[in-house]
């Protein structure tokens, strides 16, 4: 009758046991990925940021030389 006992008790407790150790393994693996992408998200914008920037310059002086462009066009007409 002891041993019924324990296998109907015991059995179900070592697996929820086994489940618990299982889950926090895996918990453990998403944190590490997500620090490790977020990390690779803060390079990546870094560098997205950077080149964005370098457009930024590219398009003043365009604008700049479109600008001159026009007023010596109007002084010439």
């Amino acid at each position: 009758m002891l041993v019924g006992l324990f296998f109907t008790v015991g059995k179900p407790v070592i697996n929820l046991n086994s489940s618990i150790t299982t889950l926090n393994v895996r918990l453990e693996h998403m944190q590490t990925d997500a620090a490790t992408e977020s990390s690779r998200n803060v390079e990546s914008h870094s560098r997205i940021y950077t080149h964005l920037e370098k457009h930024d310059d590219e398009i003043a002086s365009h604008d700049k030389r479109i600008g001159l462009l026009e007023h010596d066009a109007k002084g010439k007409a």
